[in-house]
């Protein structure tokens, strides 16, 4: 089982209230990374479970500080991303810091 699908569990079971509507919103602050060193397969793993498990918990998922060729390679991922999920998904290329 993946550290993101974890921290899920772990939220919902002790940190949500039961019977109340919660999103989640999930914050990557991806300064300092580049196409080269960027933690690819983590991103994929999160997506990925953001989609089968949790696509009605995320209400956002935001990439701060992305390099613009970011948003390249997403709009390259959104074929094979549900719909849903990508419509959630915001990248920011300017520096935010």
């Amino acid at each position: 089982m993946s550290s993101s699908v974890i921290m899920q569990e772990f939220i919902t079971k002790y940190m949500l209230c039961s019977g109340v509507a919660e999103n989640l919103i999930l914050v990557i602050n991806c300064e300092n990374l580049s196409v080269f060193n960027a933690p690819y397969k983590m991103m994929r793993v999160i997506l990925s479970s953001m989609q089968s498990l949790y696509k009605a918990k995320a209400r956002a998922i935001y990439m701060l500080n992305s390099p613009s060729t970011f948003s390249v390679l997403f709009n390259v991922m959104k074929k094979f991303l549900d719909e849903v999920v990508t419509k959630k998904v915001e990248i920011n290329s300017s520096n935010i810091s």
